[in-house]
């Protein structure tokens, strides 16, 4: 007997006839409801304002007045006090000698560290007791035995076999590099960091300001701030000391009043420093013609912001999560219970919410993880005619 699929293709028409059938009802009942939606959606909310203000550090100038400068330091890196930062010069000539022994010096390091190991073994000792000693002089703070297992490091893990020096090319480097240190001793001065910090050569003229001005700070005064601009000729760079900076600035009355003293608030620095940095209010002055002088304390993205000095920045006042709500579909019960009405397979049912905040025309309710909870997603009841909880009419 010849077998046929009627059975099952009878049966699949049913079901497929069944799906149009819902979704004809649904699509009908829709549109003849009379219902506006809107669905529900997750939103981060930050309330902010922009305020105009000037940083801060703690920054110890470096000045040359010789014409030819050869930079040895590496910039927005940490220098160790007395490391040479600069070599100054008279002549062209001695700037490109001396730019060239720092060049050696480098190379030397780097081939005498890969030397003093043959084979793989040797290496993988090697590299593990340097950077023993760089975790123990980053755990003292000692930026001066930093260096040594730093270019350690570097020179066995990176080092090339084929390309590394040999002992001949080794001695005619050491020998050019005496020479050099020799015929270039009269020729130039050194230039030596006064403290350990943060090396950049971005200089504005600001680095006269203290932190100490900063105390009982006025809108006046924080004005009269941003107009000691000093000269900036013969500087040659800054040391940063220190992890903290001050960023000043005038607020609103209205927004100052919305910050407490030794509260911790967020700068919203943008592109600059990532993104937001945590700060703490350390002075709110009084109020002068609606605005107030406002020194926050920031302990991060020190490196970020060494080029920066006057800025806008965004005072973060409140942040806030969940669901977006329009405030028109938000309806209270006899007990007082916020709820929502939510259209869900053919049926409106009634979702209790949680306020957070007030946004205007719409709410930031909870996000909660009960099972009748309100999701995102959810196609929220806005308007329409006798609404209630049951099957759509």
């Amino acid at each position: 007997m010849k077998r046929t699929n009627n059975l099952i293709n009878a049966a699949i028409a049913v079901v497929f006839l069944g799906v149009l059938l819902y979704m004809g009802v649904y699509l009908i009942r829709s549109l003849n409801s009379g219902y506006v939606t809107a669905e529900a959606v997750h939103v981060d909310l930050q309330e902010s304002g922009q305020a105009q203000g000037i940083i801060i550090r703690e920054e110890t100038v470096l000045f040359s007045g010789l014409p030819y400068v050869d930079i040895l330091a590496e910039e927005g890196k940490n220098v160790a006090r007395g490391e040479v930062i600069a070599n100054a010069t008279e002549s062209a000539a001695s700037s490109g000698d001396t730019a060239r022994i720092h060049q050696l010096e480098m190379q030397i390091s780097r081939a005498e560290a890969a030397a003093g190991t043959a084979g793989k073994a040797d290496r993988d000792t090697a590299v593990q007791g340097a950077i023993y000693d760089l975790a123990a002089a980053v755990a003292r703070q000692d930026l001066p035995r930093i260096y040594d297992p730093e270019v350690t490091i570097a020179s066995l893990l990176f080092q090339n076999q084929d390309s590394a020096p040999d002992a001949g090319q080794l001695a005619a480097m050491k020998t050019e590099l005496s020479q050099l240190q020799t015929q270039a001793g009269t020729d130039y001065v050194a230039i030596a960091s006064p403290a350990a910090g943060l090396f950049t050569t971005s200089v504005d003229g600001y680095e006269g300001l203290t932190f100490a001005m900063l105390e009982e700070l006025t809108p006046d005064s924080l004005r009269a701030l941003t107009e000691r601009r000093e000269d900036t000729e013969g500087y040659l760079g800054k040391v940063v000391v220190g992890t903290r900076w001050y960023f000043a600035a005038l607020v609103s009355e209205k927004d100052a009043e919305r910050l407490s003293h030794s509260g911790v608030t967020t700068l919203d620095l943008g592109k600059y420093a990532s993104g937001n940095v945590e700060a703490v209010v350390t002075h709110i002055s009084h109020p002068q013609n609606g605005v107030c002088a406002v020194v926050f304390k920031c302990r991060t993205a020190l490196a970020e912001t060494l080029t920066l000095r006057e800025m806008t920045a965004e005072i973060v006042y409140d942040q806030v999560s969940g669901l977006r709500v329009p405030a028109k579909a938000v309806h209270v019960d006899e007990e007082g219970r916020t709820f929502v009405y939510v259209i869900s397979s053919l049926q409106i049912e009634k979702k209790p919410v949680e306020i957070l905040t007030d946004a205007g025309d719409y709410y930031i309710v909870e996000a909660q993880s009960d099972v009748n909870a309100l999701r995102a997603g959810n196609e929220i009841v806005v308007s329409g005619k006798n609404i209630k909880a049951g099957m759509l009419d």
